[in-house]
């Protein structure tokens, strides 16, 4: 059994994913969670966390994001967004150098995971 996936961003594995994001220190980031999120007004009144380990992962991966100089809240945001995985995206007016570092946490994320995971999960 893998356990929390956040247990894949430890020790040897966060200090390459750290290394890795570093060229992109200054690079603004929102951390989201998935979560059914009930507002009134506009504020969030409610929120229950979709997933077992989503909080333990958002929050290591906003640590993980700060270690490598990149500007995030200091708590994962909430997201109506449900599925399985980590998603990445941007706006379709983003600069090159935040499509570039993107594309360099989808890699290095990959990476780091498939040193752990079966090679059928990686392709």
């Amino acid at each position: 059994m893998q356990g929390p996936r956040s247990n894949l961003l430890v020790g040897e594995n966060r200090n390459k994913l750290i290394e890795a994001l570093k060229p992109f220190a200054g690079q603004k980031i929102d951390v989201r969670t998935s979560a059914s999120v009930f507002m009134v007004n506009g504020k969030v009144v409610s929120a229950t966390l979709i997933g077992d380990d989503t909080s333990g992962l958002s929050n290591t991966l906003v640590s993980l994001l700060k270690d490598a100089g990149w500007i995030s809240p200091p708590a994962p945001l909430l997201a109506g967004v449900q599925g399985h995985g980590v998603q990445v995206g941007f706006a379709r007016s983003a600069s090159p150098e935040t499509q570039a570092a993107a594309k360099g946490l989808l890699d290095s994320s990959k990476n780091a995971a498939c040193h752990q995971w079966p090679r059928h999960f990686c392709g």
